[in-house]
Formats: structure tokens, sequence, C-alpha cells
């Protein structure tokens, strides 16, 4: 297994050391999924495109300079959201809006991502799939992050709320930046904890997901109050002080604050084969994945996969 150490936001430093510890990655498959389909938007294999396959397959190679896993966990959303039971604004999105060019993107990603979960990533032999009917792929990942006492779990996300699920064993990779954030670069981005992040989600709120927090305050200013650097006579503090015992605080806090209820999964044993990836990654022409060096990784990421 190979441990990429000493990584910069933003920078990643390759100084590999051999280690012997029970490692293991954990997948934000629609967020990857989605973050390809814009990188990879033309990509196709007879006509049918493959660039959200390509990306997440890749991710995989991506995090092996990072760290070769014992476990690979693959996160899944639930269609149904018991966020949106709590406040009905959360996520909401008008697709009347959306351009026909945005919905058929959507459709596409979508198709690729089913055909990830329910026929290539199985066929591969990775039978990790964790999901739960009204949980996001957020609640899977803090879950396992909780459950499993691995010495390192890798999230691998660039979503900013997994940042609160940072611990001396649980780092965050950011396969967008290539970034890995552990509790000392988390600390360097934002002065404080990754365990105060939740509590600066529910002050300010969350955008993406339409958490609309304390009026008027903004990342920075939650940080400031939690630190105690905020003056008392301000109108921002004046804010939240008042807004601390409300119903829509307490509302806001559950909602970002991860997992919304502790799931548990226990871990499938893998099958994985090269021969199966092989058979996967001709069939979508996906022949970049299995060129001499990356065909050499996959051997072992499946050699150290249980």
């Amino acid at each position: 297994m190979r441990l990429l150490l000493d990584v910069k936001v933003n920078s990643v430093i390759e100084i590999v050391m051999q280690v012997d510890k029970n490692t293991a990655i954990v997948i934000d498959c629609a967020n990857v999924g989605w973050a390809a389909s814009y990188v990879y938007t033309f990509m196709k294999h007879e006509d049918s495109p493959v660039g959200v396959i390509y990306g997440l397959l890749k991710s995989i190679l991506d995090v092996s300079e990072v760290v070769y896993p014992n476990h690979i966990f693959f996160a899944w959303d639930s269609m149904k959201s018991k966020r949106r039971l709590m406040y009905p604004g959360y996520k909401a999105k008008d697709e009347i809006d959306m351009s026909e060019e945005k919905l058929l993107q959507k459709q596409i990603t979508t198709h690729q991502l089913d055909l990830l979960r329910y026929d290539i990533l199985p066929a591969i032999g990775f039978n990790n799939h964790c999901a739960h009917t009204g949980y996001e792929a957020d609640d899977v990942m803090a879950s396992i992050a909780l459950q499993h006492p691995f010495d390192m779990l890798l999230i691998v996300s660039n979503d900013g709320d997994m940042l609160q699920c940072i611990t001396d064993s649980v780092l965050v990779y950011n396969h967008k930046e290539h970034a890995l954030i552990d509790t000392d670069a988390f600390f360097d981005m934002h002065g404080i904890l990754p365990s105060q992040w939740a509590r600066v989600k529910s002050l300010s709120g969350c955008v993406s997901d339409k958490v609309p927090g304390i009026e008027g305050v903004q990342e920075k200013k939650a940080i400031q109050y939690l630190l105690g650097k905020m003056p008392r006579s301000g109108i921002i503090y004046k804010r939240i002080i008042a807004a601390l015992g409300s119903a829509e605080y307490k509302r806001d806090t559950a909602l970002v604050t991860l997992p919304l209820k502790q799931l548990n999964f226990d871990i499938q044993h893998d099958t994985v084969d090269i021969k199966k990836l092989l058979e996967v990654c001709k069939e979508y022409g996906l022949h970049k994945l299995i060129r001499p060096q990356e065909l050499n990784k996959w051997r072992i990421i499946f050699n150290n996969i249980h």
C-alpha cells in the first residue's frame, strides 16, 4: 500500500512510503459523476456518452496516488429525501427553468450513473454499494466514517459539507483539485477545527443546498463568531444571538450536520478481477484506463482489496 504524505491544499507532493494499515476509500458517486460529465462531455464510444463512466473509474486510479485501499465503498443518493420533509425548500430546483441542453445532460449523466451502479461496477467485482432510503450519499459517507474504525478512510468528494468529517484518520480527497485535505490543511484554510464546520454551516447556511442560515451571516462571519472575534455591538452578532434559540436555527443545524442519522453498512467481500475490468473497459471504449501503466496500478489496487 502507498501513502501520500505532506500533501498541501491544491498541491500534491509525491512523498511516498510503505506502511501497513487498514485503509478504505468511499466515493461520492454522484458528485464525482457530475464533475466528470462536464470535464468529459464529448467522450463517446459508438455514439454513446461514456465520460461519466470514465471519470468515476479514473477517480479510483487517481486516489491510488494517495493510498492503495483495502476496501472501496461507493456512496449513492436516495431518490427520497428526509431533509426535504423537514424543509421543503431544501435543494429546491425549478426544472422548468432548465434549458433543453441541461435537461439532456441530466438524463445522460443519470443514465451512466445507473449503468455504473447496477451493471459496470458489479461486473468488475465491486460489491460495496451503499445507500439508504431517504438519505444522501453525504449521510452514507459520514456513517461509514463513524461505523468502521479504519486506520485511514479517504472520502472522495469535492462537496464542502464533507469537510466536517475530517479527523486524524478521516481525510477528504478533492477530486476536482487533486488535493488531499487533513486536519492541518483544513485549519490552514479556515482557522478552525473540522468538527466546528457544521456549526459554521448552520449559522451561514448553504447556498447550494438552499439552507437559509441566519440573514447576513456568511462563512467568514460565522467563523469570526465562533472564534470570539466578532464585535458584540455589531448587527450580525446580535442577529446570531437572537437566532440561536429559534426553530429555524435548530432546523438548519439538523439539515447541515452529518450524518442526519447514523446508518450501518456491513463490508461486503469484493470479487474484483483484472479480466473483468478489461472486458468492461473494452466494451465501453475506455482504453486509456488499461494502458500498461494504468493496468499495473489496477493490479496493485485489486491485490490490496479484501
